[in-house]
């Protein structure tokens, strides 16, 4: 999604949804999981930011913070059927 030729092509192909979260909601799920993330052990608050108006020029973005998985595929679910219809 950063990269503007890559997102370009996303977009054309079907609906791009954002699912976004707060930074410490980030870094709370990323904690428990064992893959290494070499992208973390540096500045990851700027490398977030520095990507924010790259994730924020996808048209459809839903919040995942204290969400569940089955809320948000939910969620997602309704926003194709209203964006379909």
């Amino acid at each position: 999604l950063v990269d503007d030729s890559n997102r370009d092509v996303m977009l054309a192909s079907g609906m791009v949804i954002c699912l976004t979260a707060l930074p410490d909601a980030i870094m709370a799920r990323l904690s428990v999981d064992k893959i290494e993330r070499p992208l973390l052990k540096g500045d990851w608050r700027g490398l977030l930011e520095k990507r924010q108006s790259a994730y924020n020029a996808i048209p459809y973005q839903i919040d995942t913070t204290d969400k569940s998985p089955e809320t948000v595929a939910e969620e997602i679910v309704e926003l194709w059927q209203t964006v379909s219809l």
